[in-house]
C-alpha cells in the first residue's frame, strides 16, 4: 500500500511556485486545501481522516480513502469546524511551497502514521506526505504539523 501511495505521488507533475500565492485566499472555486492524517497498519474508520476546504466550506471524506488512492467522497461539515480548520490556511507555512520533495521525512515508515496536505491554487497543485516524527521534518514545519494533528484529533472526537 505504501509503495502504491508513493508511486502516485511520484507520478504527479508539479508546476512552478509563484511568490504571489496566498493560501488563505479562497475566492476561486477551483482552489482547495486538503489536510489529514493516515496510518497504514491500522483498522477501522479512524485510520485515515481527510478534510477539504473549498468554496468557504469544510468537507470530510466519509469513506476514509488513503491519500492519492482513489476518489474521495466529501460531506459538508459545520461552520464551527470550518472556522477551526481555516486557521490552517491562515498559518500555512509558505516554505512548504518551496519543498522539492512530496515526501518529507519517512511518513508511516515505522507505523507512526503520516500527515497529508494538498494545496491547489489556480494551476498550481502540490501534495505532501509528512512524517509525524518531529525530528524527521524541517523545523519550520514542526508546529504546523502538530496543529494539523490537533485539529484532526479534535474533529475525530
Amino acid at each position: 500500500m505504501r509503495l502504491s501511495i508513493l508511486f502516485l505521488f511520484l507520478c504527479l507533475i508539479f508546476t512552478a511556485c509563484s511568490s504571489d500565492i496566498d493560501p488563505s485566499a479562497d475566492e476561486d472555486y477551483s482552489n482547495y486545501f486538503i489536510f489529514g492524517t493516515f496510518f497504514g497498519e491500522c483498522g477501522g474508520d479512524n485510520c485515515v481522516q481527510t478534510y477539504k476546504i473549498e468554496k468557504g466550506n469544510l468537507y470530510k471524506d466519509i469513506i476514509h480513502q488513503y491519500p492519492g488512492s482513489g476518489p474521495y467522497t466529501f460531506q459538508i461539515q459545520s461552520l464551527e469546524k470550518y472556522q477551526t480548520a481555516k486557521a490552517l490556511l491562515e498559518t500555512f507555512p509558505m516554505e512548504l511551497l518551496k519543498e522539492k520533495e512530496s515526501r518529507i521525512g519517512n511518513p508511516d515508515e515505522h507505523d507512526q502514521g503520516g500527515i497529508f496536505i494538498a494545496y491547489k491554487k489556480n494551476s498550481f497543485l502540490k501534495y505532501w506526505q509528512i512524517d509525524r516524527d518531529r525530528d524527521k521534518i524541517p523545523e519550520y514545519l514542526r508546529d504546523y504539523a502538530k496543529e494539523v494533528e490537533r485539529i484532526v484529533d479534535e474533529f475525530r472526537g
